[in-house]
């Protein structure tokens, strides 16, 4: 197989990714550079025909219409793009396989770790990759959970013979493992992304609302998806609204407001001493997750302060 590594990486790019990529799918590989001049270029692309492409879709996106390159050229031989850094708009995955006939496989996936899996290609969700250890944070637990089906918690990573647990702040949801056909990693446990958390949220009176009971109250209400709390204070000196915002998943049945907020209350005490010392007022709605706020990397923010 003729494997094509575009160099230098974007960014998030790490070169551990691609390396993985080149030595999943074979032998010979052509490192390429930045130099979009050099009029050589496209013809050598195109002699080399390559089955697989490792780089930024965006880059390869720019390079076929820099290079002059030929679309029925370019399409003669489907191909598989294994992208990594950002996510992908859809926009530019749609381009990138019509332009060069590819399959665009995001080995980074939503991750905020060097390589630490890739997206699946049969489904949604990111195939973890064999080279590291995982287990999951979940509340009330002290210990490390092992990966079980249906699982939820804060996934942990480390590397072999290590002895401390990196903590990714991913909230995820174990889902399966990966079948024989996964191209990199078959065999490996998948994930779904729920949330992207921090520690603590500080109220105004100084008490502090951990991650891990929003996430147990979470647990408590079937239906609800994404839970992030916004802290926006009033500039003219009124009082601080902590506004609760819920998605529910497709076809759930979601508690009412007052519902959730019961339930919020009873796992966060500290929030409903403020509560009842009115140094917050609470305004909890149900929103499309769309309308929560996100990381830089597409991850649901448990905690937003204004």
């Amino acid at each position: 197989m003729r494997v094509i590594v575009c160099y230098p990486f974007d960014p998030w790019a790490i070169g551990g990714i691609f390396r993985d990529a080149a030595l999943a799918c074979g032998t010979q590989v052509l490192p390429l550079g930045l130099n979009v001049g050099e009029s050589s270029l496209a013809s050598m692309i195109l002699d080399f025909n390559p089955q697989v492409l490792c780089g930024s879709a965006g880059l390869l996106v720019q390079w076929h219409g820099q290079l002059g390159i030929s679309r029925e050229l370019s399409r003669a031989t489907a191909r598989i793009v294994f992208h990594a850094g950002e996510p992908i708009r859809s926009s530019v995955r749609e381009t990138c396989a019509n332009l060069w006939n590819a399959r665009i496989v995001n080995v980074y996936g939503m991750a905020e770790f060097d390589s630490i899996g890739s997206e699946s290609t049969a489904e949604s969700g990111l195939t973890l990759s064999p080279h590291l250890k995982y287990a999951l944070r979940v509340p009330l637990c002290e210990a490390p959970q092992r990966l079980v089906e249906n699982a939820e918690g804060e996934l942990l990573i480390k590397k072999e013979g290590a002895r401390q647990w990196h903590r990714t702040r991913d909230i995820v949801r174990v889902l399966d493992k990966s079948p024989k056909s996964d191209l990199l990693w078959p065999g490996c446990w998948r994930i779904r992304h729920i949330s992207r958390t921090d520690d603590s949220l500080k109220l105004p009176d100084g008490s502090l609302i951990s991650a891990e009971q929003v996430v147990s109250a979470v647990h408590a209400c079937s239906g609800v998806e994404h839970v992030q709390l916004q802290l926006v204070h009033d500039s003219r000196g009124g009082a601080t609204e902590l506004r609760i915002m819920a998605s529910v998943s497709d076809k759930a049945v979601a508690p009412t407001p007052a519902e959730f907020k019961r339930i919020v209350l009873s796992k966060c005490l500290e929030l409903a001493d403020a509560v009842k010392y009115r140094a917050v007022v609470i305004k909890v709605s149900f929103v499309s997750s769309s309308k929560l706020v996100r990381t830089r990397r597409g991850k649901v923010k448990m905690f937003v302060e204004k």
